[in-house]
Parts: structure tokens; C-alpha cells; sequence
């Protein structure tokens, strides 16, 4: 398990310093550009999903310790190709709306979006069929060179050539990354004698189904507040500003990549541990100690930033960007609030997708709310993050209410 949670924060420090390195190296106006795209394309993956990615976040793993593993992968083929073709058909709208003039889109935003869109569901995808197998091994690999790939690609092409050059890189590598994935499956799907017998579809547990589209509509309204706040911020006081707050807000995106790591593991062995009936005593998947560790680290993470303002080097970035004291402490405080990922997976396992859907449709028209009012008023990267933290904090207070009442 330390082997595993070494190599994942690894993979996931390259993103973090293929970021960072981005903010230093690029115009603020430039980087601010990358990060709005990068959000709205992010979102894309999401939406076209329309149900189908989130399924398989529960699906999977249930059929997986049923023995179902051949048709997990036919399944997984079948979602590929019809995400596939939505985008195609999305891409196309695109072009016309841009030719057109419908929209004030370029052909380059449409192809950027369409394209790195579709990597981000096809990688989601992937990314629940290597969980429910529980190879850590296998996983590591995938996102660790999935996340060499992105840092020796999107890095140099931001520099050279811009945001597009940026979000071009992402894509070049992540379609490698979904190469490498698609590579390893067909080892990992295998029939062996260790396979459990495949149970009949009678008595596998029909509710499989059951809450996905509950859950694909949550995860919209929490993408509102974290990928869509960036282009949010952009056109309401600047690309320049928006990359001020995109910089801020690494403080908590370094905390879901931790998070990331603790439910890549964890997740699929809460869902199987509740399908088949049996209790998981293991403290590593509690979710108190899980919040205590991530509000020490998030209180390290503050500290570190606030001490790197004054670093000879790093201290230019901060200036670059105009970011203040109360701008990271904010920052620190949502980072904390990542550990909603880990409670929504514990009832997930329970059927209760709703719960989280109304937690996060709270936490949705909160950022809806508070973002608009800052926006009429112009108001500083502060009241935006403070915004966005009030969002969390409302998701976070009625998951844990929910956690509690159903454990």
C-alpha cells in the first residue's frame, strides 16, 4: 500500500508541476486562457457522458467479484463508442455553429475541446474498469505514465506555442495514456482458477443500475464549481485575474490528487464490501481519519505556499500573479473540503446516490449564487474563492449528515 501511494502521488505530482510550471512560464493572460479551456473541455467529457461512466463506478466492481469480467469489457467497448460517436456529432455542431457564426467559437476551440474531451471520458472509463480489478500494480503504471506523458508533452508545447499548444499536448498525451491502458486490460481480464464463478443474472443484484443518472446529474453541478469557475472568472474580470485564481487554486487541486490516490484505492473495496454483505474493518478506510489526515495536510500545504511567497524564484510567481495571504488561507481551507470524494464512494456502496446528488445540487446553486453576485460586482479573486469554498463546505456538511444517518 506505501509502494502504491508513493508512485500515485508521484504520477499525480507531474500534473501539479506541469501546471505550476505553465503558470511561470506563460503570460498570465495566456494561462489563463489554458485554464478556462481546459475546464470547459474537462467539463464536456462529463456531460456527454449523460450517465453512462458514472454506471460503471458501481456497476464494475459488483460484477467484477461476481465474475462477470467478460462482460465488463464488452460494456466498456460499447460506452467507447458511443461516447465517440456523441462527440463526433457535438464536434460537427461545433464546426457549423463556428462557420456560421451562431457562436463565437474558432474551428481550433471546437476541435481542442471536442478532443481533449473525449480523452477525459475515455480515460474515466478506463479508469473504473482498473479499479474494480484492485491491481495496484496495473494502476500505478497507467497513471504514472499518463502523467509522464502529459509533463514531456503539454509542458514544452505551452511554452512554445500558447494555450492551444498546451491543451494540444494534454491530448497527444492522453490518447498515450489510453493506449498504455488498453494495452495492460487484456492481462488483467484474463480467465483464471482464481476467478470467481459467474453468478446468474438474477442473483448478481439487479439495483447495479440503479442511481447512475442520479449520480452523472451530481456530478454536473459539482463540475460547475470546479471546472467551470475558471472561464467563470475570465469573463467577468479577465483571462489575467483568471489565471491569478487558477494559480490559488492548486492548493486544492494538490489535495484531490491525494484524495484521488486514497479512492483509487479504497472505493472499489467499500462498493464490493457492501455487495457482498460483508463489513470492512479496515482503518484505512475510515472516514474520520481520512478527513483528519487531508485537514493536516491541507494546513501543510497553506503553510508551504505562504512560506514559498518569500522564496528567492518562487516569489516571482506570486508577484506575477498579484496573489494575497487571505487568497491561500481560503485556498487551504477548500482543500480540506476535498474529502467529499471519499465519503460520496461510502454511499455509493449504500444505494444512495441521492443523497449525493442532493448535496452536491446544494452545493451547485451556492457556487451558481455566490459566483454570479461576485461577477456583477467585479469583485477581487478573493470573494470568487470564497465563493467557491462556501460550495464545498455546503457539499461536505450534508454528505457527512448523510454518512452518518445511513452508518
Amino acid at each position: 500500500m506505501t509502494r502504491f501511494v508513493f508512485w500515485m502521488l508521484l504520477a499525480s505530482a507531474m500534473g501539479f508541476i506541469k501546471l505550476l510550471a505553465l503558470a511561470y512560464a506563460m503570460p498570465a493572460h495566456d494561462y489563463g486562457q489554458y485554464l478556462a479551456h481546459f475546464g470547459i473541455a474537462t467539463l464536456s467529457g462529463s456531460l456527454m457522458s449523460a450517465g453512462l461512466v458514472e454506471k460503471t463506478i458501481k456497476a464494475y466492481p459488483r460484477q467484477w467479484v461476481t465474475g462477470r469480467r467478460r462482460a465488463m469489457l464488452t460494456d466498456a467497448v460499447r460506452i467507447g463508442r458511443m461516447l465517440a460517436l456523441r462527440f463526433l456529432i457535438a464536434g460537427a455542431a461545433g464546426m457549423v455553429a463556428s462557420f456560421s457564426g451562431l457562436a463565437a467559437i474558432t474551428p481550433h476551440e471546437v476541435i481542442w475541446t471536442a478532443g481533449l474531451g473525449l480523452c477525459t471520458a475515455w480515460l474515466a472509463l478506463l479508469a473504473s474498469l482498473y479499479r474494480a480489478v484492485g491491481s495496484q500494480t496495473a494502476l500505478q503504471n497507467f497513471s504514472w505514465w499518463r502523467s509522464a506523458a502529459t509533463l514531456a508533452m503539454a509542458l514544452p508545447a505551452g511554452w512554445l506555442l500558447g494555450w492551444q499548444g498546451a491543451i494540444g499536448g494534454d491530448i497527444v498525451a492522453n490518447l498515450f495514456g489510453i493506449g498504455i491502458a488498453i494495452w495492460q486490460l487484456p492481462g488483467l481480464y484474463k480467465d483464471d482458477l482464481t476467478a470467481p464463478a459467474a453468478l446468474p443474472e438474477d442473483s448478481s443484484g439487479t439495483h447495479v443500475d440503479k442511481g447512475h443518472h442520479q449520480l452523472y446529474l451530481a456530478n454536473l453541478a459539482v463540475s460547475a464549481v470546479t471546472m467551470v469557475d475558471k472561464a467563470w472568472v475570465s469573463a467577468a474580470i479577465g483571462a489575467a485575474l483568471a489565471g491569478a485564481y487558477g494559480v490559488v487554486m492548486l492548493i486544492p487541486q494538490i489535495a484531490q490528487l491525494l484524495v484521488n490516490v486514497v479512492v483509487q484505492h479504497i472505493g472499489p473495496l467499500v462498493i464490493k464490501f457492501a455487495h457482498l454483505k460483508q463489513r470492512d474493518t479496515g482503518k484505512v478506510s475510515a472516514v474520520g481519519l481520512q478527513a483528519a489526515l487531508l485537514a493536516a495536510f491541507s494546513l501543510l500545504l497553506t503553510v508551504g505556499a505562504l512560506v514559498a511567497k518569500h522564496l528567492p524564484y518562487l516569489d516571482h510567481l506570486f508577484a506575477k500573479f498579484a496573489i494575497s495571504n487571505l487568497a491561500l488561507v481560503l485556498a487551504g481551507l477548500i482543500a480540506a473540503g476535498q474529502i467529499y470524494s471519499v465519503i460520496e464512494f461510502h454511499l455509493i456502496a449504500r444505494d444512495r446516490e441521492r443523497d449525493v446528488l442532493i448535496a452536491s445540487a446544494v452545493s451547485g446553486a451556492v457556487f451558481l449564487g455566490l459566483f454570479a453576485a461576485a461577477a456583477a460586482t467585479h469583485a477581487a479573486i478573493e470573494w470568487f474563492i470564497a465563493a467557491a469554498g462556501a460550495a464545498r463546505w455546503s457539499q461536505v456538511w450534508l454528505l457527512r449528515r448523510a454518512y452518518l444517518y445511513r452508518a
